[in-house]
């Protein structure tokens, strides 16, 4: 049976000053719920609306709710920023880097910031420091295509969609309607969520080749703006080992340990990339060589970690055993029961052996945990 999936939250801020133009954000808030309502996976999603939003409410709004995703209507400036209410139900300003500022301290939590208010690009782009997907608006855009974009959005979000499809199914229907704002809303991607929440290699086999390609983006940003960082070279290492591009997995891994030499993952998923996906009794000595270098180092650097000590169990028995050569120490078997007593991720073991060509179903079941198989 599949575990059930989170609840997402959707928290909408919603302001609209008297001093100002009246907007139909009451529109917009029913439609999306409706919209949701209808959605094959509606039960994983939860509006919880925020009206007539001020400073105060927006912080406690973030603790109280704990949103993954945080939905903004109302109206916008290019240079002030979002606009909020103060206490006479007048329009006040967030200032940019405050706001962008408060999304850092929620950068764990949320997911992604839709800025349904006019000119919220540059506002988009400051708190794309912080969240992986931010949404904003590169000019104004009228109250009929600010709700088309977010119904749609959030549609897709309910059908399953990654955030990077929905946002492109929500300026297709504002298209769709003949209306001129379909290029308004401008998507802008921040650190991966990797990076954030460790993600790390099991996470990206449960990802859809939409969320993978997105992934992959963002990582390449990530690394063309700072070369130096090792976790953003181990991402994009593990984004190139899921789609099978061994070449540049290993390329990124070695770039992690030069820069973090500290940092075991780097070594095992070097050591898995090394292997590319062949059978490891076809693999040249040379190759076992360096691969057991990688795996004997990440073990000394994290003893813990059962993964490391399943893959030099898999050299082990089908390199050397099946072979028909003397394998140094420790032995398959011992490297197996050594790993029992650690960190053992059921969905990760079986990422490791879908990632290497096995043929010995006693091997397989050996390290998927079975008594009889030793």
């Amino acid at each position: 049976m599949n575990a059930a999936q989170p609840m997402t939250k959707i928290l909408v801020l919603a302001a609209n000053p008297t001093n100002l133009p009246h907007l139909r954000l009451d529109e917009e808030i029913r439609e999306i719920e409706r919209g949701l309502r209808a959605t094959r996976q509606r039960d994983r999603f939860t509006l919880v609306p925020r009206l007539a939003t001020r400073a105060e409410d927006l912080r406690r709004a973030m603790l109280e709710v704990e949103p993954r995703i945080v939905h903004f209507c109302g109206h916008g400036t290019a240079s002030s920023g979002v606009v909020l209410e103060d206490r006479d139900g007048k329009a006040t300003f967030a200032p940019p880097e405050a706001l962008a500022d408060l999304f850092n301290l929620f950068s764990n939590q949320v997911d992604c910031v839709l800025l349904n208010a006019c000119h919220s690009e540059p506002q988009a782009l400051a708190i794309a420091r912080h969240i992986p997907y931010v949404i904003g608006m590169n000019t104004a855009i009228g109250d009929q295509a600010a709700i088309k974009f977010s119904v749609a959005f959030y549609d897709a979000l309910g059908a399953g969609r990654p955030v990077d499809w929905a946002y492109r199914y929500g300026c297709n229907a504002i298209a769709l309607e003949n209306l001129p704002e379909h290029l308004t809303p401008v998507l802008k991607l921040g650190p991966p969520p990797s990076k954030r929440s460790g993600v790390d290699f099991r996470t990206l086999g449960k990802m859809g080749r939409d969320e993978i390609e997105t992934t992959l983006k963002q990582y390449k940003a990530a690394v063309a703006a700072d070369d130096d960082d090792g976790d953003a070279h181990l991402g994009l290492g593990l984004v190139y080992l899921q789609l099978g591009m061994h070449e540049l997995a290993i390329r990124h891994f070695r770039s992690a340990i030069d820069l973090c030499p500290e940092m075991a993952d780097a070594y095992f998923y070097c050591a898995l990339g090394l292997i590319r996906g062949r059978r490891p009794k076809t693999l040249a000595m040379q190759e076992v060589r360096a691969i057991e270098a990688h795996l004997t180092t990440a073990r000394q650097l994290d003893p813990q970690q059962a993964k490391y000590d399943y893959l030099l169990a898999i050299i082990r028995y089908d390199y050397y055993l099946c072979n028909g050569l003397s394998a140094p120490p420790p032995s398959w078997q011992d490297l197996l029961l050594t790993a029992r007593g650690k960190e053992h991720d059921a969905w990760e073991v079986e990422r490791l052996l879908s990632a290497v060509t096995l043929r010995d179903p006693r091997l397989v079941a050996a390290i998927r945990g079975d008594p009889s198989a030793g």
